[in-house]
């Protein structure tokens, strides 16, 4: 599954990247989920802001659960300018699939970092693949393979859902 959002412009504190799970089936096993990032470089303050994105974290949150929704706070490694980062989210994103909610599975994506209005300028959109195996909706026999044959991984591409939110 490919997930993409749109927005322009600067990602701050207050924003938060909704992505929908909801094309996840109940039956697969996921593998991994990656949430990929790129920053665009700045020339201006640089070591400040190197300094400042050396101490930014990225929030998971379960928006089915709005009284709780914190799943996970992952340290972000400094980000390089112009260089995709790639932050392993399976952990979070599973616990968010297995979570409260039984269809709505929206997940959020916040970078947060002190005193910081505007985090980072993202030269290209960010996304979240994730990677999965659904045994329950394929038969070997149908495809006209033996069942003994090693099966190669899949990425499964689904439609995005277009939601950028600033908080106030």
């Amino acid at each position: 599954m490919h997930l993409r959002f749109f927005f322009s412009g600067r990602l701050g504190n207050d924003d938060i990247l909704v992505f929908n799970l909801t094309g996840v089936h109940p039956t697969e096993y996921v593998e991994r989920v990656d949430f990929h990032l790129q920053s665009k470089s700045s020339y201006k303050h640089s070591s400040r802001l190197d300094q400042k994105k050396s101490q930014m974290e990225v929030d998971i949150l379960d928006l089915s659960r709005p009284l709780r929704p914190k799943v996970e706070t992952i340290p972000l490694a400094r980000l390089q300018s112009g260089i995709w980062q790639t932050l392993d989210i399976t952990d979070s994103i599973i616990a968010c699939l297995e979570g409260e909610a039984e269809q709505h599975h929206l997940v959020g994506v916040s970078l947060r970092g002190p005193e910081i209005t505007d985090v980072s300028e993202v030269v290209s959109q960010p996304f979240i693949v994730l990677f999965s195996e659904d045994d329950d909706h394929l038969n070997i026999e149908e495809l006209g393979r033996d069942a003994a044959m090693p099966r190669k991984k899949r990425e499964v591409r689904h439609p995005y859902l277009a939601l950028f939110l600033r908080l106030i």
